[in-house]
């Protein structure tokens, strides 16, 4: 379990994962169980273990179009270099 502290709370989630902008908490099934949007400032925000140690948040998984993007940009840099 994962304890992310704001504002003197505590909120509980088994996965917490941050993007440029949000915080989502997830429980076991993946279900949205919390979530801060639009963040401009993290500073106030600090993930702990269940040990109460300091960790960092998880990224979010790569959608479909993100991973097709990168493997064409990599294509496109391979045929450049080849070209060359």
């Amino acid at each position: 379990m994962k304890v992310l502290n704001f504002n003197n709370q505590q909120f509980q989630a088994d996965k917490v994962m941050k993007t440029d902008k949000d915080i989502i908490g997830y429980d076991i099934n993946d279900n949205e169980i919390f979530s801060f949007k639009g963040i401009s400032d993290f500073t106030g925000f600090v993930l702990k273990d269940g040990n109460d140690i300091v960790i960092e948040f998880e990224a979010p998984p790569v959608t479909e179009s993100e991973r097709i993007a990168s493997t064409e940009e990599a294509i496109n840099m391979l045929m450049t270099m080849s070209m060359m």
